[in-house]
């Protein structure tokens, strides 16, 4: 009963989100916070860090209760990500500033002016049953809709704010249409506003591309492309992993740089760079199998151990003692806007260590947890990723060993069944033949558990597997724990 009492709590708030103005309900993506209680006027800011974290919340919504609800704003933030958020060369830009020009000439940016539109202005852009859908839809007021309180300055006064004000169904009965009449006229509106909006002056772009953010995306495009069965979102994934091998990694050193513009800077990577990029590597690697993310994403924790682990009391610093200055090394356990490192690296140790079997990974990720014990214990509510590390690091490995080629048609089959099914603490390890692994065979654990060229999947746990199946139906069963 707790657990379902989470369960609904998560999905109510992923879909009052989605209603609110926090959204981009033309553009896509979401607003980086609200000012005011209704999660109605937001501070239009728009972070890369926040789409990434927000698509997999919502991934996994999906993963969960079926509902295409949650897939389709996934593929909204996307849609936004890889079309105003992404470099030529592959790269993800940083963010999109809240202020902008109200019009072409002016002389002050304001907040919000990109987005908010006044009701002579959608008269304008709309005929009248769009303009009423719209009006209806989207709770456009004749003076605006936004509270003075959540507008100190007063530069939204007489605008609107989109946010989701009335269902479908009772846009229909108001109007008296019929409910698909309605989704089109809505459909065709949205796309004549946006049009509409991209002719204004747009928020300042943030063109730095940072390597943690970069890995989350990364992360999180593998886990959407895979979940929604989406192959361009596994090819964003590829080529931001080329951009920053090409640009942000020194691979003789195995040494990773923070950021990225019209040049890399000098500045070496921080903890959160490479934990966040190995677990873009191992997202990617567990999307597709190929075997040179794995030993990239191993050959990178190794650096990351050298250079940042603390051999005193264990977990991660931030920042290495390598030729850069440092006055002050830190710790970071605090789960905010972002991620902390530390959680981050102690998930990567976790499924490194059930991926290689290798013992001494889940060793290490149990000395970070308890160099962060009494946080844990006593301020727990401010690591929440780190206790689901906490929690992953009490399971058993769990594992599906795949077999065979990846891109037949039966093994697209076996390979929706794993991706249809959530469960956050397994891993996806691809068998090969001994011979195609690089380096000594021994550290390469369940690789080669069985491996030949039929399709097939066997569900491992504590590295004991079940008969190894070509039936997805089967394997749907074991995924499941039902087995006879």
């Amino acid at each position: 009963s707790e657990a379902e009492k989470a369960r609904q709590m998560a999905f109510h708030t992923l879909r009052e989100m989605a209603k609110g103005g926090m959204y981009d309900h033309l553009g896509g993506g979401f607003h980086r916070y609200s000012v005011d209680a209704r999660w109605h006027v937001p501070h239009f800011e728009k972070m890369l860090y926040d789409q990434a974290q927000l698509v997999s919340a919502y991934v996994e919504a999906y993963q969960i209760s079926g509902d295409e609800a949650f897939a389709e704003v996934a593929h909204d933030i996307l849609r936004y990500v890889l079309r105003d958020m992404t470099s030529p060369a592959g790269g993800f830009y940083s963010a999109e500033d809240a202020d902008s020009y109200p019009e072409e000439g002016a002389s002050k940016k304001t907040e919000g002016a990109f987005y908010v539109w006044s009701e002579e202005e959608l008269h304008l852009a709309l005929n009248s049953d769009q303009f009423k859908v719209v009006r209806e839809r989207y709770g456009v007021g004749e003076r605006g809709n936004v509270d003075a309180a959540s507008d100190p300055h007063g530069e939204l006064a007489g605008k609107n704010v989109f946010y989701v004000k009335t269902s479908i169904a009772e846009v229909a009965k108001r109007l008296d249409k019929r409910e698909q009449e309605v989704r089109e006229i809505l459909e065709a509106s949205n796309e004549l506003l946006f049009n509409r909006r991209e002719t204004r002056p747009k928020p300042h772009l943030d063109d730095k591309i940072i390597t943690s953010w970069n890995g989350l995306m990364i992360s999180t495009l593998a886990k959407a492309g895979s979940v929604l069965d989406r192959p361009e979102y596994i090819k964003a994934a590829r080529e931001a992993v080329a951009f920053v091998n090409e640009n942000l990694y020194d691979e003789k050193n195995k040494r990773l740089y923070r950021s990225y513009r019209t040049s890399r800077s000098d500045i070496s990577g921080f903890v959160d760079d490479y934990a966040s990029f190995i677990a873009g590597l191992l997202d990617l690697y567990e999307a597709t199998g190929e075997l040179g993310l794995l030993v990239q994403a191993r050959e990178l924790q190794e650096s990351q151990d050298e250079k940042f682990w603390d051999k005193e009391a264990g977990g991660y610093f931030g920042v290495s003692l390598g030729r850069d200055p440092v006055l002050f090394r830190m710790k970071e356990d605090y789960d905010g806007a972002e991620p902390s490192p530390n959680s981050i690296s102690i998930e990567n140790l976790i499924r490194l260590g059930d991926m290689f079997k290798d013992a001494s990974q889940r060793a290490r990720a149990e000395d970070a947890l308890l160099a962060f014990g009494d946080q844990l214990k006593n301020l727990g509510f401010g690591a929440p990723r780190m206790l689901a590390a906490m929690d992953w690091s009490q399971q058993a490995p769990s594992q599906v060993v795949f077999s065979g080629t990846i891109d037949s048609e039966p093994s697209k089959n076996l390979r929706k069944e794993i991706f249809d099914h959530f469960d956050p603490y397994q891993v996806v390890v691809y068998a090969l033949d001994e011979g195609s692994l690089p380096g000594p065979k021994k550290v390469w654990g369940s690789f080669t558990l069985f491996s030949n060229d039929t399709n097939q999947a066997a569900v491992c746990r504590d590295f004991v597997c079940l008969q190894p199946t070509s039936d997805p139906e089967v394997l749907r069963s074991q995924l499941r724990g039902n087995v006879p």
